[in-house]
């Protein structure tokens, strides 16, 4: 996760990298955001690839009654 951080009174800025998983693990430091922080979360191409595979096959599922019935 990157954050990109103004300097307060100037025009700055600092781009900071915080490892979520270490985060979530307990392993790293918390992140203090301040005002006007910009944050970056990559998102994963496999995983969002699966949740939309899955929230199709989730729909379909209702669907399988009606196939059975006809």
């Amino acid at each position: 996760m990157r954050v990109v951080r103004q300097e307060p009174g100037t025009s700055i800025r600092n781009e900071i990298i915080y490892d979520v998983n270490e985060i979530q693990r307990k392993k790293g430091e918390d992140i203090v955001l301040m005002p006007n922080d910009v944050i970056d979360v990559p998102t994963s191409v496999p995983k969002n690839t699966l949740r939309s595979l899955l929230s199709v096959g989730v729909g379909m599922i209702g669907t399988v009654p009606l196939w059975i019935v006809r």
